[in-house]
C-alpha cells in the first residue's frame, strides 16, 4: 500500500533542488535532496538523507486540468502538481512529508492528502509538517521488547494517522491477528 502527498504550486514558481533543501533546513529537518537531478525532466525515485541514513520517495510532476483541480478542491491557479509517493517506511514517509511542506512553502503553494481529503495552506504546513512528523516517526527508534501496546496500537502508531487508519482496514487486521 502506498501514500501520496500532492503539492499544487502556481507555474511562475519553478524551484532548483539547492532552494529547496535550503527550506528544508529552515524548517528545522535533517533531510538532504539528491542535489543532482533535473527537476524539470526527473519522474521517479527521488534519494534523499535523513539523518545520516539512505531513504526515499517516489517523485512526479504534472500539470492537472483545471476540472480535476475543482474536484479536489485546490485553488484553480496552481497549475502544478508534484506528487509525493511512498511505501510501507515510516522513514521514507517523512522525508516525503518534510519535502512536501518545504515545497509547498518555497512556491506558496498547498499540500493536498488525497488519502484524508485535506488541503494544508502554505501558512499552516510547518505546523502540519511538525504533527505528521512526529507521528511517523513516533516508534522507530524503540525497541520491540520496550513496547508494550496491543496490536491496534502498533496500527495507531506505525502507520501514520493523518493518512491512512480507517474502520475497515482496523477489522481487517483484527481478524487476520486473531487468527495467529
Amino acid at each position: 500500500m502506498s501514500i501520496e502527498l500532492h503539492v499544487f504550486y502556481g507555474s511562475k514558481h519553478g524551484v532548483s533542488l539547492k532552494q529547496w533543501n535550503e527550506e528544508i533546513r529552515a524548517l528545522g529537518y535533517d533531510v538532504v535532496l539528491d542535489e543532482g537531478i533535473n527537476l524539470n525532466e526527473f519522474s521517479g525515485f527521488l534519494p534523499v538523507m535523513h539523518k545520516n541514513s539512505e531513504a526515499g520517495f517516489e517523485y512526479y510532476r504534472d500539470e492537472p486540468t483545471r476540472s480535476e483541480l475543482s474536484k479536489m478542491g485546490v485553488p484553480l491557479d496552481l497549475g502544478v502538481q508534484v506528487t509525493f509517493r511512498t511505501g510501507s517506511s515510516s522513514q521514507d514517509l517523512a522525508c516525503s512529508s518534510v519535502a512536501a511542506a518545504a515545497l509547498c512553502r518555497l512556491t506558496r503553494g498547498v499540500i493536498y492528502e488525497p488519502q484524508e481529503g485535506v488541503i494544508v495552506s502554505h501558512a499552516e504546513c510547518a505546523a502540519w509538517l511538525a504533527n505528521e512528523y512526529q507521528a511517523t516517526l513516533r516508534f522507530v527508534n524503540i525497541p520491540l521488547k520496550k513496547r508494550k501496546m496491543s496490536a491496534t496500537d502498533y496500527v495507531d502508531r506505525f502507520l501514520p494517522l493523518g493518512f491512512l487508519v480507517t474502520a475497515a482496514f482496523r477489522r481487517l487486521f483484527h481478524t487476520i491477528t486473531r487468527r495467529n
